[in-house]
């Protein structure tokens, strides 16, 4: 065999080991490109998971937090209401009592035009019927 035939030969392989090293390289390169994708596509439907359920999460917070406001709103105004219903049932006794106190007490004739110890006497009198009013009033006799 020829020295040149030899050459052509080592030249045929090392071309060949070169483009099948070409092809080689070719394809893994294809092959991690392929799995690059896939990685990308993974991790961007992963972040797309995380948005949403973070958006459901806000969501659910700002609607957790208007309920508590709906809910603090409630239960000032039932507050106020319920004052205003104790202040009017104060109104209501007070006015009864007063009522009762009317019906009660009889003021004598003669302390219209009382002087001196008369008029002292009618206050004391005046007094004396408060007193007896209020124990007869508190105890629901009257």
């Amino acid at each position: 065999m020829k020295t040149q035939d030899i050459f052509k030969i080592a030249a045929g392989v090392a071309l060949g080991l070169v483009i099948a090293g070409s092809a080689a390289y070719a394809f893994r390169l294809w092959m991690i490109n392929r799995a690059l994708e896939g990685i990308t596509q993974t991790a961007k439907q992963s972040a797309q998971q995380i948005m949403e359920s973070s958006n459901r999460q806000i969501e659910a917070a700002k609607e957790a937090e208007h309920r508590r406001k709906l809910e603090q709103v409630r239960l000032e105004m039932q507050a106020r209401i319920d004052a205003e219903q104790r202040e009017q049932a104060v109104r209501k006794a007070a006015q009864a009592r007063e009522a009762a106190w009317n019906r009660y007490y009889q003021r004598p004739k003669h302390c219209d035009d009382a002087v001196g110890n008369a008029f002292v006497e009618c206050g004391n009198h005046y007094i004396r019927a408060k007193r007896k009013f209020d124990e007869l009033y508190d105890t629901g006799k009257l």
